[in-house]
């Protein structure tokens, strides 16, 4: 018996050794989810963590992410992020304080120059003005979007963040404030340009898109944001099970993203979407890389001149 057991126990490791054998090196395996990605683009799994690449930024990363102070006091959290009516561009970061900061239950909305993120996989965002400016800024009522954060908000939040970066507010003489920083792009904007800050990175997510033929592609996963440029790269399209094709998502070229009183409309059709490169819900590519964004932009002949 005792020479049986050491007969069978003998097979097993053999059976072992030589399946270990086959097996690839981990260099060698596919990775999962790098379907349609042009070889050689390593891919990383993004989807659990905040992590944040200051040129390829998540929108859903961003929202919830905690905010400091430079001097490592936490103030609250990111509560939506603000774009122009045809996302293309990043306006405005709206902090919710929660009573952290004594402001009650309001939404404060700074501009994207003052608000630096930190890409160290903390997951979390500096604000470059004193405590004081903030808690002196305009604020809106978290449940009045519509009706208070219009054209006249944003027109007085930008003079009032035009004023601060001189240090000229009349409430609080002493305010620091980094003035390198805080100089909003549109602080002298016309009546045109404040009315373009309509559109909210949360209520993007989750939207319909069709194409151009009105057929139903899929749903915006996701926006990639340059945080430095201020600009949206990419929209990410979820059409999970809608083309045959499995739970799939693709970075579109934000430039082929039309936003029209209907919805979202994709100047693709379905059966250029089902060859476009595309990755698993799991495993997001590496959206700073270089080489993976050449080969998407180059998929939909967008041409970015960088």
């Amino acid at each position: 018996m005792r020479n049986m057991l050491k007969y069978s126990l003998a097979v097993q490791v053999a059976v072992a050794g030589v399946a270990l054998a086959q097996m690839p090196a981990q260099s060698d395996r596919p990775m999962q989810g790098s379907t349609g990605v042009t070889d050689g683009v390593r891919t990383s799994d993004m989807s659990s963590e905040r992590t944040m690449t200051a040129s390829a930024v998540r929108a859903s990363h961003l929202i919830g992410t905690k905010v400091y102070t430079q001097q490592d006091k936490h103030l609250g959290k990111i509560n939506d992020i603000v774009l122009d009516k045809d996302c293309r561009k990043v306006g405005y970061v709206v902090l919710s304080y929660g009573g952290i900061a004594g402001l009650g239950d309001k939404l404060y909305a700074v501009p994207r120059d003052v608000v630096q993120l930190s890409t160290s996989g903390e997951g979390r965002a500096v604000v470059s003005v004193d405590e004081q400016v903030l808690k002196n800024a305009p604020g809106f009522d978290e449940g009045k979007w519509s009706t208070e954060a219009n054209a006249d908000y944003y027109r007085k939040l930008d003079k009032y963040y035009h004023e601060a970066s001189g240090n000229r507010l009349s409430q609080a003489e002493d305010l620091t404030l980094d003035k390198t920083a805080a100089q909003p792009a549109a602080a002298q904007m016309s009546n045109d340009d404040a009315a373009m800050w309509t559109r909210r990175a949360s209520s993007l997510i989750g939207k319909s898109v069709t194409s151009p033929q009105n057929e139903k592609l899929g749903e915006i996963n996701d926006l990639v944001i340059d945080w430095p440029a201020g600009t949206i790269r990419y929209a990410v399209l979820s059409y999970g099970g809608m083309l045959g094709i499995g739970d799939k998502l693709c970075a579109v070229p934000i430039e082929k993203l039309q936003t029209r009183d209907a919805g979202l409309v994709l100047s693709i059709d379905k059966q250029q979407l089902k060859s476009a490169p595309s990755f698993d819900t799991a495993q997001w590519p590496n959206m700073a890389d270089p080489q993976w964004s050449k080969s998407v932009d180059e998929f939909y002949g967008q041409s970015r001149g960088n």
